[in-house]
């Protein structure tokens, strides 16, 4: 389980061609068929301004986690953690990227990124022993 996190990009990198080839093969049946639909034909300002706040988010927070890099070690249950940038830096990533998609209540949001970013941290930590981003 500990190599498991090597093979993690290779995994990424077959569903994201699994996914390219289903959008490939698609599109060439919908041509066969004789469909055509325009580029832009269903876009509206709304969506293209959350994507362009979407791409500004993924940038402030690659350098939050570049700039920004902490860390501060502590026991817990005689168990080494470590806060790094990673964390508070996700934390409002993925609060962000929530909120642009998903008007919800801030709670909601709130306790999802926490909860969220606190397990994948300690997974890394604890199962795979691989340091997070942000880190030294």
């Amino acid at each position: 389980i500990r190599t498991a996190p090597g093979l993690l990009p290779f995994i990424v990198a077959a569903s994201l061609m699994v996914m390219a080839l289903g959008l490939g093969a698609s599109a060439l049946a919908r041509r066969k068929a004789g469909i055509h639909i325009p580029a832009f034909a269903d876009r509206d300002r709304g969506t293209d301004l959350r994507s362009l706040l979407l791409a500004i988010a993924v940038a402030i927070y690659i350098a939050a986690l570049q700039f920004g890099a902490f860390q501060e070690s502590f026991q817990v249950f005689g168990r080494t953690l470590r806060i790094t940038a990673f964390e508070p830096a996700t934390i409002v990533a993925l609060a962000t990227i929530i909120h642009l998609s998903w008007r919800g209540p801030f709670w909601i949001t709130t306790t999802v990124t926490v909860v969220w970013t606190a397990v994948l941290s300690l997974v890394f930590q604890l199962v795979f022993r691989i340091p997070l981003p942000g880190s030294f």
